[in-house]
């Protein structure tokens, strides 16, 4: 039986569910069952990725969400890279998709 036409007689197409990240109240990030322990700072600027897993977020979105009171983006781009190679020990990884535009996504296995 195809899946159209499991889907005619009413039975659901089964796909398998998308791991997605989550984050604990004291900043620890959880993915595919490792987990690391973020700073204050980090659990804040991760807690948007998650909230917008594999979803582009640019600087000027990302500022006036983490820093309300202003900073620059060379602030933005230091706060990333540090986030990055935390998130790299659990599979993940802030990539730039372009200018001043980023996506946390999952690192490609192999």
């Amino acid at each position: 039986m195809t899946s159209r036409q499991a889907l005619a007689f009413g039975e659901e197409e089964t796909r398998p569910l998308r791991a997605v990240p989550s984050l604990g109240p004291r900043g620890q990030l959880t993915y595919r069952h490792r987990t690391i322990c973020l700073s204050e700072r980090n659990a804040m600027l991760a807690s948007v990725f998650v909230y917008h897993f594999e979803e582009e977020l640019t600087d000027l979105e990302l500022l006036d969400r983490i820093w309300p009171d202003g900073a620059t983006r060379f602030t933005v781009r230091m706060c990333l890279r540090q986030l990055d190679r935390r998130l790299a020990r659990v599979g993940l990884t802030i990539v730039d998709v372009a200018e001043h535009v980023h996506a946390l996504r999952a690192v490609e296995p192999g």
